[in-house]
């Protein structure tokens, strides 16, 4: 982002963290939801700081660290020709973004359950709409069936990236006839949640519930 220019780059401020069910960060899980008109009316506040709003001063952003890499975000970061990085996309070609092995880092997770003597292992999926997502997926399954272990769907529920999905995820695994013994949740905030359930639950974790994480 700053490759020619001394640019002014931000991400999600914690003093913004209360929009982040309506902003950038969330927008994207409630897919159909949201339009660009919607996109300018939250997002307007990252761009057009005023000393009040910042507490560093007024600034103008030249940049922007995504996420995500929804199209009604990019496409408001695009009308407004602000330069953005995208963490994990799904189209990388086309934009500039960070990414790593998901899929391998996963198997890698999933071999260490395997080798703990697990063998139903729930996993929470995140939105669809983060590239990254799918990739953990994908190592899941791989695990499994390097593993030589059946794959169950109803060993499969889906998040949000959110706390309270996480929650929401374990107690439908949990509740299952035959629930797993270990859940791998697709982000660290889902995987807090998933604890939580199980305290809530009467549960040990790792005593009667391994729990992972992935962020």
């Amino acid at each position: 982002l700053a490759n020619t220019r001394e640019y002014k780059i931000d991400a999600f401020p914690q003093e913004y963290r209360d929009l982040r069910p309506q902003a950038l960060y969330t927008s994207p899980w409630a897919p159909g939801k949201w339009t660009l008109r919607d996109a300018v009316a939250h997002y307007q506040r990252f761009f057009n700081f005023t000393e009040a709003q910042d507490p560093v001063g007024s600034r103008s952003l030249g940049g922007f660290i995504t996420l995500t890499d929804d199209d009604v975000v990019l496409a408001y970061l695009n009308e407004h020709q602000v330069p953005y990085a995208c963490i994990a996309p799904r189209n990388p070609e086309s934009r500039i973004g960070v990414m790593m092995d998901e899929t391998a880092a996963v198997m890698a997770l999933m071999e260490g359950l395997i080798a703990l003597g697990h063998r139903r292992i729930g996993h929470i999926k995140g939105p669809p709409s983060h590239g990254a997502c799918e990739w953990r997926y994908k190592g899941y399954r791989d695990a499994l069936r390097q593993a030589g272990i059946a794959y169950d769907p109803d060993l499969i529920t889906q998040g949000e990236f959110s706390h309270e999905s996480g929650i929401n995820g374990a107690n439908r695994l949990l509740d299952l006839p035959s629930p797993p013994t270990a859940i791998f949740a697709a982000n660290d905030d889902m995987a807090a949640g998933v604890i939580r359930a199980a305290c809530e639950r009467g549960l040990v974790v790792p005593r009667d519930l391994s729990v992972c994480g992935f962020d």
